[in-house]
């Protein structure tokens, strides 16, 4: 589960409870499954970071379109 609260500046990404700082256009996408798959190209190193992170940690996971 993925919440995200705006802060002055950017956002709280919150997975499970466990805070994560980000932008609030990564917190809008990762929160939003079809945006996620959508903004691919739209990642910086940070969001990259980020997402292998919370995969590592479970709270997303990789599933071929095929």
């Amino acid at each position: 589960r993925l919440l995200w609260v705006a802060q002055e500046n950017g956002a709280t990404l919150f997975a499970a409870g466990a805070p994560l700082p980000c932008s609030r256009a990564f917190a809008i996408r990762v929160c939003d499954a079809s945006a996620l798959a959508l903004a691919a190209n739209d990642y910086d190193n940070d969001d990259l970071e980020r997402l292998c992170e919370l995969h590592n940690a479970g709270h997303l996971y990789l599933e071929d379109p095929s």
